[in-house]
């Protein structure tokens, strides 16, 4: 190829990439003239997400908050309550005391645990012989009998239900005053044994410590008479007493001398 041929093709070849150029730069012009609209849409569309999305997790965060500050609340009224509820207890076993012999020692007691052996028979105070506590007094609710203390630690004692089927305690009908003998049985229900063939007994009666024959004082509430039969010896009568207290209840017990 000769030099006048090569210019020709070098000056053609400038004049096709000018060409070329030009209508892409036009083309390319139109494009965005075409997606202008579009593009502003679409931003339109991102600020109102934006403007919506933010405050709602602020909205979100907040209601949070909210929610703790109310469970925070609700655990203190809780507390509250639970105050108030162990207040009235309180209150009714101080007035339950008073109106005990003066000559009588009494001790006042939380119940803090129970034995996982026996666990609806035998409870753990926590006060013991520093206290005054001592092994066979009496424990009551303002309610009634719960059981016997059975042994006693410096600083808590053990403490047996009546429903417990080692438990004895001397006991009468007050009604008519016929005693027997009332011990636990392997339900929550106690027995009254050794009421005379005679004896006027009904359900409905109420059945209170006798004072006989041991150190639990006389007068105190046991329970209430549900039935009555012959026993199997036919030599006395036996009646059903369920307790006056809900033993696996208790909180606050009063231990009597």
């Amino acid at each position: 190829m000769n030099r006048s041929n090569l210019t020709v093709s070098i000056l053609t070849a400038i004049i096709l990439i000018w060409i070329i150029n030009a209508v892409f730069t036009a083309t390319r012009a139109k494009v965005l003239d075409v997606a202008k609209p579009a593009l502003k849409i679409s931003q339109r569309v991102t600020n109102k997400f934006k403007s919506v999305i933010l405050p709602e997790t602020q909205l979100v965060r907040e209601n949070k908050l909210l929610r703790d500050q109310i469970d925070i609340m609700k655990n203190k009224l809780v507390k509250l309550d639970e105050y108030e509820l162990e207040a009235g207890r309180l209150r009714r076993l101080l007035d339950f005391k008073t109106g005990i012999d003066k000559e009588r020692k009494s001790v006042a007691a939380r119940v803090m645990g129970r034995d996982p052996a026996n666990w609806t028979s035998i409870i753990y105070l926590d006060k013991g012989a520093e206290e005054g506590i001592e092994k066979y007094m009496a424990v009551t609710t303002d309610k009634g009998l719960v059981g016997r203390v059975i042994e006693v630690g410096s600083s808590s004692a053990k403490v047996m239900y009546i429903s417990d089927p080692d438990s004895r305690v001397g006991v009468l009908i007050q009604r008519t005053r016929h005693d027997g003998l009332l011990y636990g049985t392997l339900s929550r229900e106690c027995q009254m044994i050794y009421l005379d063939l005679d004896a006027d007994v009904w359900p409905g009666d109420l059945v209170v410590t006798s004072g006989l024959g041991s150190q639990v004082p006389k007068g105190l509430l046991v329970g209430t008479v549900e039935d009555v039969f012959i026993d199997k010896s036919g030599l006395y009568q036996c009646a059903v007493v369920r307790p006056a207290v809900d033993l696996s209840r208790a909180e606050e017990v009063l231990c009597i001398e």
